[in-house]
């Protein structure tokens, strides 16, 4: 197999990560390597994917002679040649191996360097498009009042993050969603009952509202053992 080598693109992937692989071509951080889109319109579609350290995934489409579409993302790939909207792009598109065999993405090493830039789409942790986190409460220190931390950002989160963590000394006052004292009314048990689940009001649970961890609610400088595990887990 002819190999080209320049700079710094032989330390992107080990020897033993690509492994099996065919027609690689390695540069200055980034390498390219042959794929194919099982197309239901059209069968096998060619293209030359380029993986960067940066986590960009581009693809030059070579569904016939000529066809000039370049730098595409795995997305726009798809929707070049496929005729009706497919999502599932880490198992439509496959990398060629050197005994022919056609590997989907999502199960070769390629996609490191993708998931550490977007560990919210990290195989384990992959969530619906509509997916949220529904609504928590922590109970108040001093009063046993429950409060709702709605979590709508990355923001919100932490803030909930960081309480729950020091939850044997949160207080009513440190909610930094609402301006509460322990005077203040707790929500009735109905209303606890809308968390905010897209699927149903008041649902107890479900993978459209409960999260086991994402890019928006694990973070790189907590060190809890549920962010150091996600993290070490996105190859950090």
């Amino acid at each position: 197999m002819e190999m080209v080598i320049y700079k710094e693109g032989a330390s992107i992937f080990s020897e033993e990560e690509l492994k099996g692989i065919g027609n690689i071509e390695k540069g200055p951080n980034y390498i390219e390597v042959k794929c194919v889109l099982k197309s239901q319109d059209h069968g096998e579609l060619p293209g030359r994917l380029k993986v960067s350290s940066e986590g960009k995934l581009e693809i030059n489409c070579e569904c016939f002679s000529g066809c000039g579409e370049e730098k595409l993302s795995p997305k726009s790939f798809l929707a070049h040649n496929e005729r009706r909207q497919i999502n599932n792009w880490k198992n439509q598109i496959c990398v060629i191996q050197e005994n022919d065999k056609r590997v989907p993405l999502r199960k070769t090493p390629l996609l490191k360097y993708y998931y550490k830039h977007k560990p919210e789409e990290a195989e384990g942790v992959l969530r619906p498009p509509h997916a949220v986190h529904r609504d928590e409460f922590l109970c108040c220190s001093l009063c046993g009042k429950e409060r709702r931390f709605r979590l709508r950002t990355a923001v919100d989160c932490r803030a909930y993050h960081d309480a729950s963590a020091n939850a044997h000394h949160w207080t009513c006052s440190q909610n930094p969603q609402e301006k509460i004292t322990c005077d203040d009314p707790e929500e009735r048990k109905s209303r606890k009952a809308c968390r905010g689940c897209t699927a149903s009001p008041k649902c107890s649970g479900c993978m459209s509202c409960v999260c086991l961890g994402c890019g928006m609610c694990r973070f790189k400088d907590c060190l809890c053992r549920a962010c150091l595990d996600f993290i070490q887990n996105m190859g950090d």
